[in-house]
C-alpha cells in the first residue's frame, strides 16, 4: 500500500491521495509530487512551491478536491511524508498480511472442506444433493473434526502465504500505478498485480496445499470419491500423508496439480483485486470522496471474493481432482483431460461446490481486507511512534 498517506479502508477525511495504497484514487497533476534535492519544485509539483515543513526529497501529497484558500493558504491542504516511511511499507504489508490469513482462513475452514467434498465426488455429491447434506453426513460419520481436516496446514501455511500474497500484490500495484499515465489503465494494473500476486505463494506453498486437499476427502477418501480414489483409509495428519506421498508419488505427487493450481489462483486473485479496487473506486465517486469505513470494507471484500469465486470455480474443481487423484489418474492426467471427464458428468458439473466456495471466500476474502486494512493501520502507527520516540 505505498505505506504513504494512503486512501485506506476507514480513513477519514477529504480523500488523500497517494499513487499507491488499497483503494487508491488518480490524484490531480499537482498532487503526489517529488521534490528533488536542490531543484526547487518541477512540472507537476505543488503549485505554491516547496510548501512550509518539506524539505528536499520529501513525497508531498495533495488532498483533494481543492478548498479555495484564504489568507496565506493555499487552496490545496497538503501532507508531506518523509521517505524513511518507505523503509517500513514491506514489513508492514508482511506482517498485516500474515495477521489476516490466519484469521480468514482457519474461520472459514469448514466450508472449505464442504467445497473439496463436493468437487471430488462425480455424482449428485457427497451426502447427496445439497450442501448441508454433505455437511451432516460429514458430521455423522466423522464428527466435526470431518470438517477440520487439515486445519492445522491451513493455520500453519495462512499466515505466510498471505503475507507473501498481499506483499506481492502491493509492490507490483505500486509499481505499475507509477508507470502509468492515463488513469483508465489503472484497472488493467490492478488485474496485473492481481495475477502476480499469486506466483510467490502458489508456488512456494503448493505442496502444503496438496496435503491438505488429501486430508479434507476425509477418513474414507475412497467413498468420499466414489471410488475415483483407491486409498480406503486416510492419513493420521499432515506429516504422514506427507511421507506417504513422498513414498508413493515421489516428489513430483507433492506439486500434483501445480499447472491448474497456478491457473486458477492467478485467475482468482486478478479478479478479487481487480473488482475491490474498482469497488471501492465506485463507493468513493458516490460517497463525496471519503474512503470506506471497517464495515464498508467486509462488504467491498466479500462482494469481491464472491465473484471471483464463483467465476473461477471451474479451474477450482480441476486443481481439486488432479491434487487429489494420487496415482489412480482416475480424474484425468491434465488440466484438459480433467475438465473433459468432468463435463460428461452433466452440464453443472464443472460448477459442483460453487455454493460451499462461495460461502467460504466472500466471508474470507471479507476478512482477509478488513483485518488486513486495519493490522497494516495499526502496524503503521506502531513503526512511525517508534520512529519518532527520542533515543535515550
Amino acid at each position: 500500500m505505498g505505506g504513504v498517506a494512503s486512501a485506506d479502508a476507514g480513513g477519514g477525511g477529504g480523500g488523500s491521495v497517494s499513487a499507491s495504497g488499497m483503494g487508491s484514487k488518480s490524484p490531480p497533476p499537482a498532487a503526489a509530487a517529488r521534490h528533488a534535492p536542490g531543484s526547487g519544485h518541477h512540472a507537476g509539483a505543488h503549485p505554491h512551491g516547496l510548501p512550509p515543513g518539506a524539505v528536499p526529497g520529501s513525497v508531498v501529497h495533495v488532498l483533494w478536491p481543492p478548498h479555495g484558500g484564504g489568507a496565506g493558504r493555499s487552496p490545496y491542504d497538503v501532507e508531506i511524508v518523509d521517505d524513511e516511511e518507505d523503509d517500513m511499507t514491506l514489513p508492514v504489508n508482511l506482517a498485516a498480511g500474515a495477521l489476516a490469513g490466519l484469521v480468514a482462513d482457519t474461520c472459514t475452514h469448514p466450508f472449505e472442506t464442504l467445497s473439496t467434498r463436493a468437487k471430488v465426488h462425480p455424482g449428485a455429491g457427497y451426502g447427496g444433493q445439497g450442501l448441508w447434506a454433505a455437511a451432516r453426513l460429514i458430521v455423522a460419520e466423522e464428527g466435526v473434526r470431518g470438517l477440520l481436516a487439515g486445519v492445522s496446514i491451513t493455520m500453519c501455511a495462512a499466515a505466510p502465504c498471505t503475507a507473501v500474497y498481499f506483499a506481492v500484490y502491493e509492490t507490483a500495484k505500486k509499481a505499475g500505478l507509477a508507470r502509468i499515465t492515463d488513469e483508465r489503465l489503472e484497472p488493467a494494473v490492478f488485474f496485473a498485480a492481481g495475477a502476480v500476486s499469486e506466483l510467490g505463494s502458489t508456488v512456494l506453498f503448493l505442496p502444503a496445499e496438496v496435503v491438505k486437499n488429501r486430508l479434507q476427502l476425509g477418513a474414507n477418501p475412497a467413498r468420499a470419491t466414489a471410488g475415483r480414489v483407491s486409498l480406503a483409509t486416510n492419513h493420521s495428519g499432515p506429516v504422514a500423508a506427507a511421507r506417504h506421498i513422498l513414498a508413493v508419488e515421489g516428489v513430483a505427487g507433492m506439486w500434483a496439480g501445480w499447472r491448474a493450481c497456478l491457473l486458477q489462483d492467478m485467475a482468482f486473485s486478478a479478479v478479487q483485486f481487480l473488482v475491490y479496487e474498482e469497488y471501492c473506486r465506485l463507493f468513493r465517486s458516490t460517497h463525496g470522496g471519503r474512503d470506506l469505513r471497517p464495515e464498508e470494507t467486509v462488504l467491498a471484500g466479500a462482494t469481491a471474493g464472491g465473484v471471483s469465486a464463483l467465476l473461477t470455480n471451474p479451474l477450482d474443481l480441476t486443481t481439486t481432482r488432479l491434487m487429489t487423484q494420487g496415482l489412480d489418474r482416475s480424474f484425468g492426467s491434465g488440466i484438459a483431460a480433467t475438465i473433459a471427464a468432468a463435463r460428461r458428468e452433466g452440464p453443472r458439473s464443472l460448477w459442483r461446490g460453487s455454493l460451499a466456495r462461495v460461502l467460504a471466500t466472500a466471508p474470507l476474502s471479507a476478512i482477509t481486507f478488513s483485518v488486513y486494512e486495519a493490522a497494516k493501520r495499526q502496524f503503521q502507527k506502531w513503526a512511525d511512534d517508534a520512529e519518532s520516540r527520542p533515543w535515550t
